[in-house]
């Protein structure tokens, strides 16, 4: 069995739950079995997954596991009944909420007591879960939140009535541990690939070190790197800095593009004491997105030239920048207007923006799309002002539709997927990474003066991730795991 290990799934989701799926398209080409596996309190997991088209059978969540009336049954798909989701609260003089009670998808009820208290780093009021427990007719489970080092942390699981015992967890990564251990009994030898979850990491390890038969690979989806620092002092992002300082532990280090595996072999061979040899060969690159369907060249934009972008709206995207280069488009007088699909917290900030700057009817917020490939298609010309893309699966899926793409020339993404005068128009980064909307309107400016050019290249640029060849690579690797490792994972 092969298990994609990640936190959770909902209606708006990042770039790794999406490379999950193009990995499990990949895995269903090849009928090789797996499990989007999740570790956070999902309450509506099956209204998301049938919202993003996935098989609810392939889905395997921690909480719906420990609350299913037949536990194996749930992980064996022998019983996967499903409830409507609802959601109830309570507030009190002051409109606070104080208790949430919710029938989850899984048919166990979920109650949430609410407790407020002051945050003096902020210096606001917030309202927060004190309490949780999740009950159905023959189980319970419930814990309390802790307050360390300015985060709320879970603690004192007590799991009561699980197949007829009593269990007591002090934190969620015993619980976790616990968890993995129940699918090591139900599934045999696996293959874990970590999408996103440090306490994956060390429970995985410490099984492995005590004999469980596992293959582990960590799957790399950002800058593995916090900043650009001395060669030999490396400052890790800490969703990866555990399975570098324990790479003998680990199968494989997966990377989303060739630039990146080597830089971080070079990151590791320069440490003040260097990554064996040995070690360095289980960092691979290995593409997470692949295209099933292709667009046609495009001889011309439309009149007004339709632009678009999707991320989230959230401030690392700046998407805000590209308002703002609508804007400057419009002042050298050329008609164009920006669908922007996705959601985040600064939604109403960028309308406002878009509003404050005459844009309202030329700025489209189209939410989510659970088909962005065949929007893309719609547009003429897809925009970027991201500092920093670990791939950029909307790159694709946009080059894939004959889009040209203007952006900033970011790692890895960018420089991975885009070339000037090919398939895009890229803007250097400042190395303060400060904003430059007059050079993106220049981009743009020189896509439309190349575009029949730009758009053939833009499809042709991509053919080699034609997702049928992604998928041959996926089993490719696999065969290479299992030549190399002490452990074999039946596919």
């Amino acid at each position: 069995m092969n298990f994609f290990l990640n936190q959770g799934i909902g209606h708006g989701n990042s770039g790794v739950e999406h490379a999950q799926f193009y990995r499990a398209a990949c895995f269903d080409r090849l009928a090789q079995p797996y499990r989007l596996v999740y570790s956070e309190l999902l309450p509506a997991l099956q209204d998301h997954l049938q919202e993003w088209g996935q098989d609810s059978r392939t889905a395997i969540n921690l909480y719906d596991y420990l609350l299913a009336p037949n536990p194996r049954a749930y992980l064996l798909n022998d019983d996967r009944s499903y409830q409507p989701y609802q959601y109830r609260q309570v507030v009190d003089f002051q409109d606070t909420v104080r208790e949430v009670i919710e029938s989850a998808n899984g048919g166990y009820q979920i109650h949430r007591v609410k407790e407020k208290y002051f945050d003096q780093a902020q210096g606001i009021y917030i309202v927060a879960d004190a309490a949780v427990s999740l009950a159905n007719e023959q189980t319970q489970l419930s814990w309390t939140y802790q307050d360390q080092g300015g985060a709320r942390l879970a603690q004192d699981f007590w799991l009561e009535g699980f197949q007829g015992r009593d269990y007591y967890f002090a934190s969620f990564e015993q619980l976790v541990a616990f968890f993995l251990d129940q699918l090591a009994q139900a599934f045999g030898p696996a293959r874990y690939f970590v999408d996103r979850g440090n306490f994956y990491d060390e429970a995985l390890v410490q099984a492995k070190r005590q004999g469980r038969p596992l293959q582990l690979i960590e799957v790399v989806h950002a800058d593995h790197l916090v900043a650009d620092t001395e060669p030999n002092r490396p400052v890790w992002n800490n969703f990866y800095q555990y399975a570098f300082d324990h790479l003998a532990d680990y199968d494989a280090i997966v990377l989303p593009t060739d630039r990146q595996a080597k830089r971080l072999v070079e990151n590791l061979r320069h440490l003040d004491q260097p990554v064996a040899a040995k070690e360095l060969k289980k960092i691979q690159a290995l593409a997470v997105g692949g295209v099933t369907d292709w667009g046609r060249p495009k001889k011309s934009v439309h009149d007004p030239i339709r632009l678009v972008s999707a991320s989230r709206l959230h401030s690392e995207k700046n998407v805000d920048q590209l308002i703002a280069l609508l804007a400057r488009l419009h002042q050298a007088g050329l008609a164009a207007e920006l669908t922007i699909y996705g959601l985040g917290e600064q939604e109403q900030a960028l309308k406002e923006q878009a509003a404050a700057l005459g844009l309202a009817n030329q700025v489209h917020f189209a939410g989510l799309s659970q088909q962005l490939t065949k929007d893309l298609a719609k547009a003429d010309i897809f925009l970027s002002a991201s500092y920093s893309e670990g791939f950029g699966l909307t790159y694709l899926e946009a080059l894939s539709q004959g889009l040209p793409v203007v952006s900033y020339a970011n790692e890895y993404g960018a420089k991975a997927l885009l070339t000037e005068g090919i398939n895009a128009a890229l803007v250097p980064l400042d190395k303060e990474r400060q904003s430059q909307v007059p050079a993106l309107a220049a981009a743009v400016q020189r896509v439309l003066a190349h575009y029949q050019t730009l758009s053939a290249g833009a499809i042709a640029s991509v053919r080699q991730y034609d997702l049928a060849k992604l998928a041959q690579r996926w089993q490719a690797f696999g065969e290479e795991l299992n030549g190399s490792a002490s452990v074999t994972v039946a596919d």
